[in-house]
């Protein structure tokens, strides 16, 4: 979520996340079907961290080993703010090595005009803002051919 308010792009995204992850656990491991309140962003990422925190206790009851792939869908660190917010995350996705960053905002409980206007910042704001970094010749560039 990439809004001009940027307190209202995380708590969108965030319930949008905790949306997401309730939804997995209904259609792959027969729990509740999903009903996510509009809550201030803190309360959602706390109640991601209880949710976590329930699915490595029993993940360490079933002696499973814990993951990151068990517990990143509870990470509340993702580009929820403003362009420069966003910006900012990307950067450091790409200094940890990242070359392809995928953007999912159709997460269930999100507004059709949020997903709208967080393509259309992104498009106007965060797109320019790597593609005059990636023209600058200090960087290199990657190209891909299909055979």
């Amino acid at each position: 979520m990439v809004l001009e308010d940027g307190a209202l792009a995380r708590r969108i995204g965030l319930r949008g996340q905790r949306f997401f992850t309730a939804s997995l656990g209904h259609w792959y491991n027969g729990g509740p079907k999903p009903e996510i309140e509009d809550l201030p962003a803190g309360e959602h990422e706390a109640l991601m961290n209880q949710e976590q925190a329930q699915m490595v206790a029993w993940l360490n009851e079933e002696k499973i080993a814990v993951g990151s792939e068990h517990t990143g869908l509870f990470n509340p660190n993702h580009a929820y703010g403003t362009a420069r917010d966003a910006i900012a995350y990307m950067e450091r996705l790409f200094a940890a090595g990242a070359d392809e960053i995928m953007m999912l905002m159709q997460m269930g409980t999100v507004p059709h005009e949020a997903i709208m206007q967080s393509i259309r910042n992104i498009g106007q704001q965060v797109i320019p803002h790597f593609r005059n970094h990636l023209r600058s010749p200090s960087t290199p560039q990657k190209i891909a051919t299909v055979s």
